[in-house]
């Protein structure tokens, strides 16, 4: 996340249906409409996943109202927020806001060049940092094996407590 995006975040979790969605935290609890955009944009992953067998990252902008109890307030009029979504384990996808972004005049959604420019950053920032690429990557470091979900779920808490 950057330009004052970053919130602190705690952990939870939901699981169910065809895979597991984790979420650290947020300024509040979600309410109906939110926790609606969540699962829509869930359900939209899982089939985009699906689609993409090999695929380990999927970066795409946040449903309206998706982050809105993570940041505490909605996004703002003319500004979309990027988010990149990885596989941790099959059916298992951790989603991070990476930036807020502003619309260019005369445009009613992002740019590739645009989005492109958030995730270059957002990996340079990783690297420079000493991190992987991939927040999966970094969860996964902390698992035994694949099977290990009480170790994935540890290692989700760890990479969200320090902010990734």
């Amino acid at each position: 996340m950057g330009k004052g995006a970053r919130r602190k975040r705690k952990q939870g979790h939901r699981e169910g249906g065809a895979g597991t969605h984790v979420s650290f935290g947020g300024a509040r609890g979600r309410n109906q409409a939110e926790m609606d955009a969540v699962e829509r944009a869930c359900d939209d992953d899982r089939r985009w996943f699906e689609s993409n067998p090999f695929a380990r990252r999927r970066i795409r902008v946040a449903w309206p109202e998706e982050f809105t109890a993570e940041l505490g307030e909605p996004c703002p009029q003319g500004h979309r927020i990027v988010v990149s979504v990885e596989e941790v384990a099959p059916g298992v996808r951790v989603r991070n806001p990476l930036e807020v972004v502003a619309l260019l005049p005369g445009h009613e959604e992002l740019t590739e060049v645009q989005i492109s420019d958030v995730v270059r950053g957002y990996v340079e920032y990783r690297t420079a940092s000493g991190l992987p690429d991939l927040v999966a990557d970094e969860i996964r470091a902390g698992m035994a094996d694949e099977s290990d979900t009480a170790g994935m779920y540890s290692a989700m808490y760890d990479v969200a407590r320090r902010g990734r």
